[in-house]
């Protein structure tokens, strides 16, 4: 195995493919958090999901910019609607929960592509 599949998440964030994506983002929202709007605050760029991709993998729709404060806040709201989710959706047969999931996937999707 080579050295680079032991590479730690952090180590990841610093490989020079995910700073040109991460460069590529901010320069695609103006520098600015696309919550309230700030350009002063420290800027971060947010994976609105994640998977087993390495950082720099994902498609240019699934980041936004946000400064430091809205990040926590909107990584909050992501865990508890998470937690929410999983709770409300427990009891129901897989089969049922598989379509409820790709429901949500393509309006989601939808309400992406509209935006743009």
């Amino acid at each position: 195995m080579s050295d680079y599949y032991l590479m730690t998440y952090a180590e990841k964030l610093r490989d020079p493919r995910w700073q040109r994506k991460r460069l590529e983002i901010l320069d695609r929202d103006g520098w600015a958090c696309c919550s309230c709007g700030s350009k002063k605050k420290n800027l971060q760029v947010h994976h609105l999901i994640y998977s087993k991709l390495d950082p720099w993998e994902y498609p240019d729709y699934v980041f936004q910019t946000l400064c430091y404060d809205c990040h926590q806040i909107r990584q909050e709201i992501t865990d508890r609607a998470t937690h929410a989710l999983r709770l409300a959706i427990s009891k129901y047969p897989t089969e049922r929960m598989a379509k409820v999931a790709q429901n949500m996937c393509d309006t989601a999707m939808n309400e992406i592509e509209v935006g743009q």
